[in-house]
């Protein structure tokens, strides 16, 4: 996952990057003035922004940030300042952050404030999730990838063309790519309002599958995605399988 730091003091932004890199953040990129960042936001679009709200040159040079990385995409910002102008601040809430850091940070007010702010968007972009399951299922998607917590310290990013399929027992929910899998509670159904992606298709009780993975209907009510097979019952198997429009080959 992509942070991206504004920041025009060194020891600060070298000081941020350090403990992000500690807590497994590899992906990082800072920039001291305006035409590096926008530059960054051009090239290398990021996953997260903390921002500066002011620089000696700009008092509002975070703020300008801000609105290009809002015009460019939706991703959650943290503003990070010491700054008390009232005036400043009004308009740097006008730009809608998803936190703000203080400058006098250690690691564990990073970690949450990174938590608090994936939260935070995930809230507003989730209106018709239930408070309680969006708040503890602490997943943030747009129309490409989704983050999700794996360690208690850090959010992946996944695309949503890599995940294979979700499975639902007890409240916990498991999102499974080729690569690891996710597990945090929530239900399929937030998911499904979440994401509201039709390439994802409830087929069971238990399991949404991607149908991008679809691979075949087995024998036994069994389906295969990827190398996962899955029993449905004979109902379910019957609605899946008519959503499909089966081609006969036609006898000579």
């Amino acid at each position: 996952m992509k942070i991206f730091i504004f920041e025009d003091e060194y020891l600060i932004a070298t000081s941020l990057m350090q403990h992000l890199k500690g807590m497994g953040y590899q992906d990082v990129s800072t920039a001291n003035n305006l035409e590096k960042a926008f530059r960054i936001i051009e090239d290398d679009f990021p996953d997260i922004a903390i921002l500066d709200i002011r620089i000696p040159e700009d008092n509002e040079a975070g703020i300008k940030v801000a609105k290009r990385l809002n015009d460019k995409g939706l991703l959650p910002i943290i503003f990070m300042t010491s700054n008390d102008d009232d005036e400043i601040i009004e308009k740097a809430l006008g730009t809608k952050p998803n936190a703000y850091l203080s400058k006098s940070f250690n690691q564990k007010i990073i970690l949450r404030t990174i938590e608090v702010a994936i939260q935070n968007l995930a809230l507003q972009k989730m209106a018709g999730v239930e408070k309680n399951e969006s708040e503890s299922s602490f997943f943030f998607n747009t129309e490409d990838y989704i983050l999700l917590r794996k360690k208690k310290d850090i959010f992946h990013k996944v695309k949503l063309e890599d995940i294979l399929y979700i499975f639902s027992e007890s409240g916990v929910i498991k999102i499974v790519t080729p690569k690891s899998e996710f597990s945090f509670s929530s239900t399929l159904a937030a998911f499904m309002r979440q994401v509201d992606d039709n390439r994802f298709i409830k087929v069971s009780r238990n399991y949404v599958v991607n149908m991008h993975h679809f691979e075949t209907f087995l024998g036994g009510n069994y389906i295969q995605v990827a190398d996962k097979k899955i029993q449905l019952s004979q109902s379910e198997y019957k609605k899946l399988f008519g959503l499909f429009k089966v081609l006969k080959s036609k006898k000579n």
